[in-house]
């Protein structure tokens, strides 16, 4: 045995498996969207989706959502079988899919799949039906390996696929059970029947002459990333070899463990290996000092791994693992770039969740907790207690919730109930400050007093904000002096914090508002000015509740609310410009606010850590993924250290870094459109930057699925996105409703374009665009709309005309009818009356011609007969009456 095996077992030997904490993982599983909860297989493409095969069918993610594919009876275009047990993407950028009822590929444009001819799968090939391992090869060529059919390979220029021969074997070619590639970047097939005794063993792929070397060596799995570390299983357990000058020599077993099946149950990590195994988890061994620990579930501990069988590793583009289980997925984040340190809540650490925090002039960390004040020293890593000896039925005598070093190294101590306190490092003993609570209960210590906030000004003046007040105390008289809200008219009797700015204005935060004194002057509170929430003011604060007040670097003052996010307030205007979620932030309860050196402004929320840039507006966002204690922080736990680290804390622990290992960063995750459904129907295909959509006219309501594949955080990706030719304007969204929608769009041309923000709000410099075409219907074409109108105009010309003539018709009418009732009243009237008085003028000269009356007779039947010829010209020559 070599001196490095003999030195690693030894290690090994003294570690054990250690069940401390380490890894912390995300997890996903049905509840999320997933198909399945046995996940056997990942795979990341081109354009940045994630897929994972299951036992019921394959799943496509984009951080957002999943999209499930499966077997259908009789469906020559769905996959072959539901369960996936191995994934692929080939050089050409072609996604396979291996099921244990043969290989399928899948066409990203109609997101159908297909059978290759001699494919594992066609009863006319000679490559087996179950797939149990995939690998592509630089120059394009896809290697399969099957149970019952051994190994393949597809030529990439031809299709084809040929069996592949393992030497020496002349005949019976072994079915293979999984491919991996060493640290040399080596492809290894793993073999049945071909080890001692007719035990599974390893042939190398020689890829240039397309066939398979079987080698004596014990091991059945190499490590991509780690030389001369293997692993395989023997009657006793999981066995760890180690390679010196071409010898292999097994260096220490796990008795009972078993590794898992599968080609990538292997992985380096940050030093180390993790190995998957049936029913322990995760193996993690250090290779170089031989520490080795395990990562199994825990059921009290939701970011523990999801199960204790373990069947694949993959690491995407964003340096995460995923680790495929039998009870969903777990991911696993390198912590960003070892930039935070936590101390957590436990043995060794915090007895409690941290509240108020300060680093004293000797570098020591304080932190008040709820069961005590702790001190933390850096260098070593240690965490020392102390505790208040309270009196006989005293209420949380060791409940703190701040601690502050004044100018004169007076370590302040405020008490979650019991008043302030100064404390004594070198005794550990806390002395009540005298005349503190009088100072607010009218001379009376009696009543508790839980403190918020301790600071000291430019002046020496000692400020505390208490849960009844504020207290100032002037280092000249060393005397008390209170303030309220019934006695000087304090907004809100809670005042949360103190803040000095640049140019000596003292600042008050209260839960009623923000107040400020006059430089240099108390004076009466009822002389401040308070700002508080006006509703339908949006130059207001953003919500009454102020809990924490900074200065950036270019002497902006900046107040976080509770509800309503942050605000930066204009000197000039007293106004305020609210910063809220639709900006970026995770949430918009904000509890701590620390300016950096780099004109990012620092704040805790109830959702993670975010930095601001003050002069883009950039938001990025820190959570439990990126190694913080946890999401959720206290108003109190927050500090910037003397060398500029900061240290935040919550219910979870303690949480130190420094900004400048968290600067900026350029990159820029990929943003696909992951679906579009117009009207009621789901569109085909993976749509990609570039592609046309053409939908009819009652299809007019679209819908654009999106997603940044950022898998960090996705709910806190940003987006932008406009249809162009409906709309000018961009609109914004989350990760929590990455969609667009827009309903009635009229025919036209139009192209729907997406951005998205990286972690640090820098959005992508092109979108990603999809031209889309709204066919109009047959009656809204344009030239048939156009001769639809000239018809209609010369239909109402038409009808014009008609209506005109009807009328000229009408009024001759009415004109004849008219003359008719004139005609009628002549012809009953006048006209017989003069006959008859004609008649009677005869007979009155009867026989005497010379008689008078025979001249009036003449003159009546001249009018008689005038009256007739009106008659006749204004009825019809034949009378019929009017």
């Amino acid at each position: 045995m070599t001196v490095r095996a003999l030195l690693l077992l030894a290690l090994l030997a003294a570690s054990g498996a250690s069940a401390q904490p380490g890894a912390r993982f995300d997890r996903l599983g049905t509840e999320d969207g997933l198909s399945q909860s046995i996940v056997n297989a990942v795979v990341q493409d081109r354009q940045g989706y994630l897929w994972f095969g299951t036992e019921d069918g394959l799943n496509r993610y984009d951080g957002a959502r999943f999209a499930a594919y499966r077997y259908v009876p009789d469906d020559s275009t769905a996959l072959p079988g539901n369960r996936v047990t191995a994934l692929a993407e080939d050089a050409g950028g072609t996604l396979w899919v291996g099921t244990t009822d043969g290989l399928a590929r899948l066409n990203r444009r109609t997101e159908t799949f297909s059978i290759a001819p001699g494919a594992p799968g066609d009863l006319d090939g000679a490559c087996g039906r179950e797939v149990t391992a995939l690998a592509g090869g630089a120059d394009g060529t896809l290697w399969t390996a099957t149970r019952n059919g051994g190994l393949c390979t597809r030529d990439a220029a031809s299709g084809a696929f040929e069996p592949v021969r393992v030497r020496p074997i002349p005949e019976n070619q072994p079915g293979a059970l999984a491919l991996f590639r060493d640290a040399r970047g080596s492809l290894w097939a793993h073999l049945t029947g071909i080890g001692t005794d007719g035990a599974a063993g390893v042939c190398r792929i020689d890829e240039a002459t397309r066939t398979c070397e079987a080698m004596a060596v014990s091991w059945t799995r190499a490590v991509p990333g780690a030389r001369g570390v293997a692993f395989g299983d023997t009657p006793e357990g999981l066995a760890l070899y180690t390679e010196d000058g071409g010898t292999w020599t097994r260096a220490e077993v796990w008795p009972g463990v078993r590794m898992s099946g599968g080609s990538r149950n292997a992985i380096a990590t940050s030093g180390s290996v993790w190995i998957a195994t049936e029913a322990d988890g995760i193996l993690e061994v250090d290779p170089e000092t031989g520490e080795s620990r395990f990562y199994r579930p825990d059921p009290a501990d939701p970011r523990s791994l999801p199960s204790a069988t373990v069947r694949t590793f993959y690491r995407d583009a964003q340096g995460s693992v995923w680790i495929g289980t039998a009870l969903g997925l777990g991911r696993w984040r390198p912590p960003e770039t070892g930039a935070f340190q936590v101390v957590e809540r436990g043995p060794g650490g915090l007895a409690s969740g941290a509240n108020g925090i300060h680093q004293s002039r000797d570098g020591l960390v304080w932190i008040a907790t709820n069961d005590g004040l702790h001190k933390l020293n850096r260098e070593t890593g240690e965490v020392t207690v102390y505790r208040r000896d309270g009196a006989p039925g005293e209420a949380f005598p060791s409940a703190f919730w701040w601690v502050y070093e004044d100018a004169a190294g007076t370590l302040w101590v405020g008490g979650k109930r019991q008043g302030l306190f100064r404390f004594d490092p070198a005794s550990g003993q806390f002395a009540r400050e005298a005349g503190f609570n009088g100072a607010l209960f009218g001379g009376s210590d009696a009543p508790s007093v839980p403190i918020r906030y301790v600071m000291q000004d430019r002046q020496r003046r000692l400020w505390v904000g208490a849960s009844d007040g504020l207290a100032v105390r002037p280092e000249v008289t060393g005397e008390w002096r209170g303030f309220t809200a019934s006695g000087d008219g304090l907004p809100s009797t809670h005042t949360n914090v103190a803040f000095e700015d640049s140019t000596g204005q003292m600042w008050v935060g209260t839960d009623g508002g923000l107040c400020r004194f006059a430089p240099g002057v108390l004076g009466e509170i009822r002389a401040l000015d308070c700002f508080r929430h006006v509703p339908g003011d949006s130059t207001s604060l953003g919500a009454d509740i102020v809990w924490t007040v900074a200065e950036d670097a270019r002497g902006s003052l900046w107040a976080g609310t509770v509800g309503g996010g942050l605000a930066k307030f204009d000197a000039e205007a007293e106004t305020w410009r609210r910063v809220t979620t639709a900006d970026g932030l995770p949430n918009n309860t904000i509890y701590g606010l620390l300016a950096d050196g780099n004109g990012r402004l620092w704040m805790t929320t109830n959702a993670g850590l975010a930095s601001l840039d003050v002069a883009s507006g950039a938001v990025s966002v820190y959570t439990v993924a990126d190694g913080l204690a946890s999401n959720e922080f206290d108003f109190m736990a927050y500090h910037r250290g003397r060398d500029g680290t900061m240290y935040v804390g919550g219910p979870h622990g303690l949480t130190y870094f420094h900004p400048d290992r968290l600067a900026p960063t350029g990159e820029i995750a990929p943003v696909v459109i992951s679906g579009v459904r117009a009207g009621d129907v789901a569109q085909p295909g993976l749509v990609e930057s570039g592609d046309r959509l053409r939908v009819g006219h009652d299809e007019n309501f679209l819908r654009f699925e999106f997603a940044s594949l950022d898998f960090r955080n996705p709910e806190q990706n940003r987006y932008e996105y406009r249809l162009r030719g409906y709309e000018a304007d961009w609109r914004e969204t989350n990760g929590r409703q990455p969609f667009a929608v827009y309903t009635r769009v009229p025919p036209g041309e139009y192209v729907f374009e997406v951005r998205g923000a990286n972690r640090d709000g820098v959005f992508n410099p092109e979108p990603v665009e999809v031209a889309v075409t709204v066919v109009p219907a047959w009656w809204q074409v344009r030239w048939l709309q156009m001769l639809a109108a000239l018809l209609a105009v010369s239909g109402l010309a038409a009808a014009a005309v008609r209506i005109h003539r009807g009328r000229l018709r009408r009024e001759r009418l009415e004109h004849l009818r008219q003359r008719r009732r004139v005609a009628h009243h002549l012809h009953t009237g006048p006209v017989p009356a003069l006959r008859r008085v004609g008649d009677d003028l005869d007979a009155l000269a009867s026989g005497d011609d010379n008689h008078p009356a025979r001249a009036v007779r003449v003159t009546v039947t001249e009018v008689a007969d005038g009256l007739v010829t009106v008659v006749e010209e204004l009825g019809p020559p034949e009378w019929d009456g009017p």
